[in-house]
This record gives structure tokens, sequence and C-alpha cells, in this order.
């Protein structure tokens, strides 16, 4: 079965994952989102800035961004134990 671009349901060709870390901070955070799917057509229009608040991709991002910043959270709140 043929995947299909998040954005007009065609064949996708392309996938996109964003990532997202911190900086400045040992052990850096990353967290990585869902694919979103795109045919040509649509990753072109993405190249020129016309689907960037998709849907599929602002929710992507989200949870990407939501997972980044739970474990940073997490990570900050947690006692310091020292060797």
């Amino acid at each position: 079965m043929a995947k299909l671009c998040s954005c007009c349901s065609m064949p996708a060709q392309y996938s996109l994952a964003l990532l997202l870390s911190t900086v400045g901070m040992s052990r850096r955070i990353q967290k990585c989102s869902r694919v979103v799917l795109f045919c040509n057509d649509c990753i072109h229009a993405l190249r020129e800035n016309e689907l960037w608040g998709t849907n599929a991709l602002c929710n992507a991002f989200n949870r990407a961004y939501t997972a980044t910043k739970q474990a940073f959270n997490e990570r900050s709140s947690a006692p310091v134990t020292t060797r």
C-alpha cells in the first residue's frame, strides 16, 4: 500500500522528521518527531514557505517540543548526586 502525502493525499515521495535539541547543556536532550509524509509538489511548496502551517507538521513539532521540554524539566528537578 502506497504511503500518502499528509497535505494532499497523493502518493508520498518524501518524509520529514524534526529533530529538536537543547543547547549549552552537558548531556544534550534530543527528541525526534514522527515523520510527516510529502509528495513532490507539497515538499516544493514547503521549501517555498507555503506549507509550514500544516497541521501534520505543526503536530510533529509540538510532540517533539513537548517531549524535549518534559525531559528538560525532569532533568532540572532531579536531585543532584555526587560520587
